[in-house]
């Protein structure tokens, strides 16, 4: 039987206890704070000190993308010697270089696999494709969950998932409600005259947003954040997309799942009594829910205390 690797970004958000039960690999993604390395690889203790930390500034937190060594390490340890295929979905390429960084490693590093292969007495043949899932945190998070579907319950081999996925990747929906906005803050322009395309709000919509508590409803579209609406506080930024959720699951998702990821520990988001009035909501329309922390990764980019929800239109 064919041996088939998923293999994710740290910025792909689902429960732990997922990705240890279908063996999920996870590409970490390294990054600089406070004079140390942060290594941001789903690990929960990790995640749930650094949300729990005091010292949580975006500005403080710098990305480390040129890690081609520890890419390569984990295709020498764990993926070469332990699978025959292996399948890279990584977050949008316009949010993040991560998926340029694998394809350019492994394309440059594809001759030393067979050695690799060898060395494990295995047969050369070896099988890598690359997914851009052209979306980020808990839609990142779905396609390599229905990816994995397709894989076990669908029984769909591994050449043939291409065109699946192709069809479901535009049919996810993520929508953001955000809370500390400093994370949206526009940046200044790099030397190259050119912005991080992260950025969202303008110095001017961040200093008016903190003094009337202006909270960015966000949805990513082609790449980008785009502003649905500003509400007063997070809670009814939350509740807009609730409300959102909710109309779609009406009228009929393509899949009964809804994934959710927040920006913090989970006990936070788990006592409001808008979330768990959603979450009933949506167990009695017989719809699944997945609910994770979001990494570091997504926390840098949409700040502290962001919620995010994924679900499939029809």
């Amino acid at each position: 039987m064919e041996r088939i690797a998923i293999v994710v970004d740290a910025s792909c958000d689902l429960p732990k206890s997922f990705f240890d039960e279908h063996k999920v690999q996870i590409l970490p993604v390294y990054f600089s704070h406070n004079g140390a390395t942060l290594v941001d690889d789903r690990q929960t203790k990790v995640t749930s000190e650094f949300y729990r930390s005091n010292q949580f500034d975006t500005d403080s937190i710098k990305a480390n993308l040129s890690e081609a060594d520890n890419i390569i390490r984990l295709l020498k340890e764990k993926i070469i010697p332990n699978f025959d295929s292996i399948l890279v979905i990584t977050c949008h390429e316009k949010r993040s270089p991560i998926n340029h960084l694998v394809r350019e490693t492994t394309f440059n590093n594809k001759d030393r696999f067979t050695a690799w292969r060898l060395e494990h007495d295995l047969d050369t043949k070896f099988k890598i494709k690359i997914v851009d899932s052209i979306n980020v945190f808990s839609g990142h998070g779905l396609l390599a969950f229905e990816t994995v579907r397709l894989l076990t319950e669908k029984a769909i081999p591994f050449e043939n998932l291409h065109k699946p996925m192709e069809l479901l990747k535009p049919k996810i929906q993520t929508l953001i409600a955000t809370n500390d906005i400093q994370a949206l803050r526009q940046s200044k322009p790099k030397k190259d005259g050119t912005k991080s395309t992260t950025t969202k709000m303008s110095w001017m919509d961040y200093q008016v947003g903190k003094v009337l508590d202006k909270k960015p409803v966000l949805k990513l579209q082609n790449g980008q954040f785009i502003t649905l609406s500003k509400e007063k506080g997070f809670k009814n930024a939350a509740s807009k997309i609730y409300e959102q959720v909710l109309t779609e699951v009406k009228a009929g998702l393509g899949r009964p799942i809804v994934n959710i990821s927040y920006a913090g520990n989970l006990a936070e988001i788990k006592t409001d009594p808008s979330f768990k009035a959603f979450v009933r909501k949506l167990a009695a329309s017989q719809i699944k829910t997945m609910v994770s922390m979001m990494s570091i990764t997504g926390a840098k980019s949409v700040g502290r205390g962001a919620i995010s929800i994924s679900y499939i239109k029809k």
